[in-house]
């Protein structure tokens, strides 16, 4: 009995041919042109965000690296046969969707974050489920590029001065701690926005999402990596700040607050991150392949790739290609309606309003001075009136701020980043919570501002008024523009602020603002005979 030892030749893989892949990209390409003209204040608002803003400026990379993350998964793609999947053009019309309430209720990032998606599912439409599986993290990290986190800045600063509190107590340095100033015996200092960390954290968390998923394949180590990522990019920035105290503490305090803090800052981040990558390829799987991604895993642990000889090659039918096409149209047409319906079938309902939308009506002993005294100007980007006015009852002051907004539109919001209630270079926040009080004899949470300048100490509560209601929160504030749009009702609003100043205690603010506002009546007729 004779064997064969003959080897047995292998099984060629079914590899698409480039020139195929090529055909794909055309239509993918065209539908991404499509997305762009129809959504490109949108597209454009992201460019914007990451040229004028140091903690975003990674946003330029992430293309490139999601570029070459498809590009590591270049051979399992090329044994994949694309092919249209029409459950996606439904996630396309939800992202559409989401947009169009996001143009709605003015939300940048709504809108961003729901366009990044539509690019992505594009993916889908045309490429199928099989494809995308291999393409999801690079999509996924296509996300990164949206910026968000700018409300994780106040939390930082607190934890920033705490820790650096905690530090310096624990080196024997007497510090007084009073919301984000600290007090040396050397000097004051200040845990500012920039103080907080939040750009380190943003890009040192988008370096770390990639480090991870090309390095490991465990997505244990993946996880464990990013998380301790975060929290070593957060201490650091404690330790950073604690850093330059201690400089002004032991050298000169001058020296330590001149120095350029956001220059050597993104140093100190280089060196963290060095040593996170370093420690990070320390720790990786033995049998790690982390420079391709992989086809097949035998059991030796190497990845392999069918070469040109064990390819199969095929090429895209006819019909294939035709619904591609179709589904690529369908998925533009899909996505077109919400710009569509926000340019010419649904314009956002307009009022017309006089100087507010209410009277404000303030009896005695209270009244209006001919001045402004304030020295307290915020900040509302595009607002079509804005009001000042000092109100004074003997030796007691209560300043006043109003702004608003006849009509609402991207640039012309009255919740916004860009808008402020701190009011000039001069004055900075020191702590800011909730308070519930009454505002014509119904209770209102407020929002609490506590401000400080060198020569005084000041106590702000601000609120929204939408349609007659009043809310001091930002989101449900966008909630009730949403539901004002589709109701057909106006959405003009205003931010109310008054300010009263203390010396010792913030309590003496508070009895200041609770009397003003038990004289003070907001109206939406102007028949008062002391009005503003």
């Amino acid at each position: 009995m004779q064997t064969d030892s003959t080897p047995s030749s292998p099984v060629p893989t079914v590899c698409f041919r480039s020139s195929e892949w090529a055909k794909v990209m055309g239509l993918l390409l065209m539908a991404w042109g499509a997305l762009l003209g129809l959504y490109f204040p949108t597209a454009f608002s992201l460019v914007e965000t990451w040229s004028h803003s140091n903690t975003y400026g990674h946003g330029f990379l992430i293309l490139p690296m999601s570029g070459y993350l498809i590009w590591r998964e270049r051979h399992r793609l090329a044994a994949l046969i694309p092919k249209a999947n029409s459950w996606a053009l439904l996630l396309l019309g939800g992202s559409a969707g989401a947009w169009f309430l996001g143009r709605v209720a003015s939300v940048i990032v709504v809108q961003q974050l729901a366009w990044v998606t539509m690019v992505a599912v594009m993916v889908w439409a045309l490429t199928g489920t099989k494809v995308t599986k291999v393409l999801f993290f690079p999509l996924v990290f296509l996300f990164f590029a949206v910026p968000v986190g700018e409300d994780l800045i106040p939390p930082l600063q607190d934890f920033t001065a705490f820790f650096t509190v905690k530090a310096l107590q624990l080196s024997g340095i007497p510090v007084f701690w009073e919301g984000r100033y600290l007090t040396t015996p050397s000097g004051r200092w200040h845990v500012a926005e920039a103080c907080a960390g939040v750009g380190y954290l943003i890009s040192g968390a988008t370096l770390g999402v990639f480090f991870a998923w090309i390095v490991y394949r465990s997505w244990v180590r993946r996880v464990i990596f990013v998380l301790a990522a975060v929290l070593v990019l957060i201490l650091a920035n404690g330790m950073r700040a604690y850093g330059i105290t201690l400089f002004g503490y032991l050298v000169d305090h001058e020296l330590a607050a001149g120095v350029d803090h956001l220059l050597g800052g993104w140093a100190f981040f280089s060196v963290v991150m060095f040593l996170l990558f370093w420690v990070g390829l320390a720790k990786r799987e033995p049998d790690s392949f982390y420079f391709e991604g992989k086809v097949n895993t035998p059991s030796a642990g190497r990845a392999v790739f069918p070469s040109q000889g064990e390819c199969l090659h095929e090429s895209i039918q006819r019909k294939t290609f035709v619904r591609m096409a179709m589904t690529a149209g369908c998925g533009v047409g899909v996505v077109a309606f919400a710009p569509l319906w926000v340019m010419v079938l649904s314009p956002s309902p307009q009022t017309s309003l006089g100087l507010s939308p209410f009277s404000l009506a303030v009896s005695s002993p209270w009244h209006a001075l001919s001045d402004y005294t304030g020295n307290w100007t915020p900040h509302f980007e595009g607002a079509n009136t804005v009001l000042t006015r000092t109100y004074t009852n003997g030796d007691r002051q209560v300043h006043l701020f109003l702004a608003v907004y006849t009509q609402q539109q991207q640039g012309r919001e009255l919740v916004s980043q860009n808008n402020t209630l701190i009011g000039g270079n001069q004055w900075v926040l020191v702590t800011e919570n909730s308070r519930e009080t009454l505002v014509e004899n119904f209770p209102l949470t407020v929002r609490e501002m506590h401000l400080r300048s060198v020569v005084a100490s000041r106590l702000v509560w601000s609120w929204y008024w939408l349609g007659g209601h009043r809310t001091s929160n930002a989101y449900i504030a966008k909630l009730l523009q949403t539901t004002a749009y589709f109701w057909g009702e106006a959405t003009a609003g205003a931010i109310i602020a008054l300010a009263a100043d203390y010396r010792f205690s913030s309590e003496e603010a508070v009895n200041v603002l609770e009397d003003f506002l038990q004289h003070t009546s907001f109206l939406q007729a102007t028949n008062s005979s002391q009005k503003m």
